[in-house]
């Protein structure tokens, strides 16, 4: 009873998904202010936010003089998300059978190894959307990392909520790009946001919820991710993956750095590509173990949902799935290298909209009949020597592609 009722609420979804990406407004669903794009503080004259339309694709806009305001705004605009991606935790553990009193115990864990102004930030979101608590916010903050680092590894779930394919390429200047792909029940949950504050460089991100996605760039470093599903489990006496993000965002100015920040503690397998203007970094990591590849000049570097390092793949749960993905990945960036002309972010674009309907697809359609099933629902592209790129929600077939926000 309880699979049905999950299942129809994803058939809604996925009902809504494909009626929008007909009509060409995938970007928007769930991202329109419905209210006047902007509400400023009577206190803080610079605190405010909008939506801002680039190509038909929606980013929020945010400027706040601190953490607090910047949850308070959070909240507010991005309250259909927030409360998309609550509602879908609470039914995740019915669904898998895991109680909310233990969920919520270890998330408390974490909570204290995020750093006090991120926990204001949460205070901020809870404070301006009634219905929900400073706790609610942190099982969202917390959630990738304690789902795939520490329940799944216990459940041992071969269930694929999460597929993504990132890829860089080092040819006359940096360029980095990705798919992000997760199961359909998640896509109302995602926002695009760029949010400045006083003495810390402009982020541009991929919001879950009320959680920062290390997926986006700030003046310096952009930043792909994905995840890998593995038998081991991870830490979470440490700081969240959503909160290792914004530290990273805010604070780095090479891709060195912002690699640190995010692997100052491993709280889930993630493979991470980090670039900035002189260096791209393409790292595995798993449990306080990190294997970092420098991507040369006139190379590349893939990172799927797999290892490519011989001696990790013993900790995969399944060390078959994405294989074919990240073959096909290699080989076409491979063929667009040994071109004559070098590479331009339309050929990344290129890359990432390949589909042959086989597992070696890089991008992934929403499956009718299994709506739990990965599918692309996100997407961002960037060269860091021209300073520009392509993001947006849905994918880079049937989407309209925004332009990044300097």
């Amino acid at each position: 009873m309880k699979k049905k009722i999950l299942t129809g609420k994803i058939f809604l979804i996925f009902f809504i998904f494909v009626f929008s990406t007909i009509i060409g407004c995938s970007s928007a669903i769930g991202q329109r202010p419905a209210r006047d794009p902007q509400v400023k503080s009577p206190h803080h004259i610079s605190n405010r936010a909008e939506w801002k339309d680039t190509n038909g694709q929606y980013y929020l806009e945010i400027y706040a003089t601190d953490h607090y305001n910047l949850g308070k705004l959070e909240g507010e605009y991005l309250e259909s998300q927030i409360l998309t991606l609550n509602q879908i935790i609470k039914e995740l553990l019915i669904y898998y059978d895991i109680p909310l009193e233990l969920v919520t115990s270890l998330a408390y864990i974490y909570n204290h190894y995020i750093p006090f102004i991120y926990k204001l930030e949460m205070f901020g979101i809870s404070r301006v959307i009634p219905s929900l608590s400073y706790t609610d916010i942190l099982l969202q903050i917390v959630f990738l990392d304690l789902f795939y680092g520490f329940l799944n590894p216990l459940m041992v779930s071969t269930d694929k909520l999460a597929g993504c394919t990132a890829l860089s390429i080092n040819q006359q200047g940096n360029m980095i790009g990705q798919n992000l792909d997760f199961s359909l029940l998640f896509y109302p949950t995602l926002s695009w946001v760029r949010y400045s504050l006083p003495r810390k460089t402009p982020v541009f991100a991929l919001y879950m919820g009320a959680g920062t996605i290390p997926m986006g760039k700030n003046k310096y470093v952009s930043s792909l991710i994905t995840l890998v599903q593995t038998k081991i489990f991870h830490q979470i006496f440490a700081t969240p993956t959503f909160i290792k993000t914004k530290i990273a965002f805010e604070n780095s100015k090479t891709a060195d750095e912002f690699l640190n920040y995010l692997t100052d503690g491993f709280t889930c397998s993630w493979n991470f590509i980090i670039a900035d203007k002189k260096k791209i970094i393409a790292s595995e990591t798993i449990n306080s173990i990190r294997i970092d590849e420098v991507v040369k000049e006139n190379n590349f570097a893939v990172r799927t949902n797999t290892y490519i390092t011989e001696e990790l793949e013993d900790y995969l749960i399944d060390p078959f799935y994405s294989k074919e993905r990240q073959l096909k990945a290699e080989e076409l960036v491979s063929y667009k290298l040994s071109m004559e002309n070098p590479l331009s972010i339309i050929d990344i674009v290129e890359i990432l909209s390949y589909y042959d309907g086989t597992n070696s697809s890089i991008i992934r359609f929403p499956n009718i009949n299994d709506p739990l099933s990965t599918s692309t629902l996100s997407f961002f592209i960037f060269d860091l020597s021209s300073n520009n790129g392509y993001f947006g929600l849905g994918n880079t077939i049937i989407s309209t592609l925004g332009i990044i926000p300097v």
